[in-house]
C-alpha cells in the first residue's frame, strides 16, 4: 500500500515528518508520496509528487490511501469528498507515542499526533489532532476538524464539522462548538460557540464570521 499525503505545504510536510520517522520502525507503506494540484513540482521533500488527476491515471483504488493535509477545514472537506467520490480510501494514522484510550472511536482519514485522548472519545473522518492536545472523556469531534497543538478540551465537549480549534485553546466540560467555528490562539471557552463564529480571548467572546472565510 502507498500512502498519499494530499497537500505538500506546511501541514503536509509536518505530517510527512512524523510518518517517515514512524516508518523507520513500522514499515507499513511501500512508499509515501505527496498529492498536490498547485505546487507544480514532481518532487518535494525527496518524495514523488502527483496531481490528483495523475493519481487516478497511475494508481488503482486498492493501491493507495490518503491523508488530507490542509490547514483549512472547509478545503479539507472538499478534497476528502473528491477523493472519496473517485473511489479511493483513507488511512488512519496514530503516532507511536500517542496515548489513545482503547475505547476511542476514530474515523477514516484521521491523523493523530503525539497527544492524549481519553475514554469514549469519538473522532470523525478527516480530523487532524496535533501534538500535546488533551481531549477529555466522552468528547465528540466530528468530521474535517483541526485540533491544534497544546490544546485542552474537558469531558463531554462537542465539535461540529469543520471546526478549527486553535493553538493553546482550552474548553471547560460540556462545551458545544458549532459547525465552521474558529477558536483563536489561547482562547478560554466557558460558553458554547455558535456555528461560523470566531471565539477569542479569556474568557472567550464570540464574533460572527463569513461562512466562506479561508484562514
Amino acid at each position: 500500500m502507498i500512502l498519499a499525503i494530499y497537500g505538500a505545504g506546511g501541514t503536509g510536510k509536518a505530517i510527512c515528518d512524523e510518518v517517515l520517522r514512524a516508518e523507520k520502525e513500522r514499515h507499513t507503506y511501500e512508499e509515501v508520496v505527496f498529492v498536490d494540484d498547485v505546487c507544480g513540482e514532481k518532487e518535494c521533500y525527496g518524495l514523488r509528487v502527483f496531481t490528483f488527476e495523475e493519481v487516478k491515471e497511475t494508481f488503482q483504488t486498492d493501491e493507495i490511501e490518503f491523508l488530507i493535509a490542509m490547514g483549512d477545514p472547509a478545503i479539507k472537506e472538499k478534497i476528502f469528498q473528491n477523493v472519496e467520490a473517485a473511489g479511493y480510501g483513507f488511512a488512519v494514522w496514530i503516532h507511536p507515542k500517542a496515548d489513545v484510550s482503547p475505547s476511542a472511536k476514530i474515523g477514516a482519514g484521521t491523523y493523530i499526533d503525539n497527544c492524549y485522548i481519553d475514554n469514549n472519545v469519538v473522532l470523525g473522518r478527516n480530523v487532524i489532532v496535533y501534538p500535546q492536545a488533551i481531549i477529555g472523556h466522552d468528547t465528540q469531534i466530528k468530521d474535517h476538524c483541526i485540533v491544534s497543538v497544546r490544546t485542552f478540551m474537558g469531558g463531554h465537549c462537542i465539535l461540529e464539522d469543520q471546526v478549527y480549534y486553535g493553538p493553546c485553546a482550552a474548553a471547560r466540560d460540556g462545551i458545544h462548538i458549532g459547525k465552521g467555528a474558529v477558536i483563536g490562539v489561547n482562547a478560554a471557552l466557558y460558553k458554547d460557540v455558535p456555528e461560523y463564529h470566531t471565539a477569542i480571548g479569556n474568557p472567550a467572546r464570540n464574533m460572527a464570521r463569513a461562512k466562506d472565510k479561508v484562514f
